[in-house]
C-alpha cells in the first residue's frame, strides 16, 4: 500500500510535537519505516536514536523524573556540612527511603562502612562468622568461615604428597618461566 502523508502533518507530530517515528506509524498504521521514507521524500530531517527516545518516550521515563538521583543528597549534605564530599564518601539514607533527604535522615559514611551497614542491616543476607583454624599438615592458623570445612591453610599445604599436583605446579611454573623468557 502507498501512503502520501501530507508534509504539513509530518511536521506537526515530528517537528513541533516531537512524536517519535514508530508513534507516529501506530497512528497511521503503517511500518515504521515508511514513515522515515516520507520523513525523507519530504527533506525533513531524521532525529537520531538518543534524541527520539528523550522524555517521556524513554523507557525509563517516570512521570516527571528518570529515576533517583543521588546527587540531590550528596548536595544536601555538602551544603550542611559546608564542603564537598570526597570520592570515597557515601551518603547513607538511615530510614532507607531514598526520596527522604531531610538532613536527619542522612548520615556520611565511607564505602566499606555503607557496605557494611547494608550487610548487616539486611535480614535476607547471612553474614558468616569467622572463625581462626590450625592447619593440619603445617600448624600454622588460618583464617576461614565458620561453614567452611577447610582444613589446610593453602593448596601447598594441601596437596603435599600428591604427585599429580606437583606436576601441575612443576608446569606452571615451566609455563611462566617460558613465558618471561619469550617476552625478553
Amino acid at each position: 500500500m502507498v501512503y502520501n502523508i501530507p508534509k504539513k502533518w509530518l511536521i506537526k507530530m515530528y517537528v513541533q510535537q516531537r512524536f517519535p517515528g514508530e508513534e507516529i506509524a501506530r497512528i497511521v498504521g503503517c511500518r515504521k519505516q515508511t514513515i522515515y521514507n516520507q520523513l525523507k521524500k519530504h527533506n525533513i530531517f531524521i532525529r537520531s536514536f538518543s534524541e527520539n527516545n528523550s522524555g517521556i518516550y524513554n523507557p525509563a521515563w517516570k512521570g516527571g523524573s528518570f529515576g533517583y538521583n543521588h546527587r540531590q543528597a550528596r548536595k544536601i549534605m555538602e551544603s550542611y556540612i559546608g564542603r564537598n564530599l570526597k570520592s570515597n564518601e557515601v551518603v547513607h539514607h538511615i530510614d532507607r527511603n531514598i526520596k527522604n533527604n531531610k538532613i536527619d535522615n542522612l548520615k556520611l559514611l565511607n564505602h566499606g562502612e555503607h557496605t557494611r551497614k547494608h550487610n548487616i542491616e539486611d535480614d535476607n543476607k547471612v553474614i558468616p562468622k569467622i572463625i581462626y583454624k590450625k592447619c593440619q599438615r603445617c600448624g600454622k592458623q588460618f583464617k576461614t568461615v565458620q561453614k567452611n570445612k577447610a582444613r589446610f591453610c593453602s593448596r601447598k599445604c594441601r596437596y603435599w604428597g600428591d604427585d599429580n599436583y606437583r606436576k601441575k605446579e612443576n608446569f606452571r611454573s615451566w609455563k611462566n618461566y617460558y613465558i618471561r623468557k619469550q617476552k625478553a
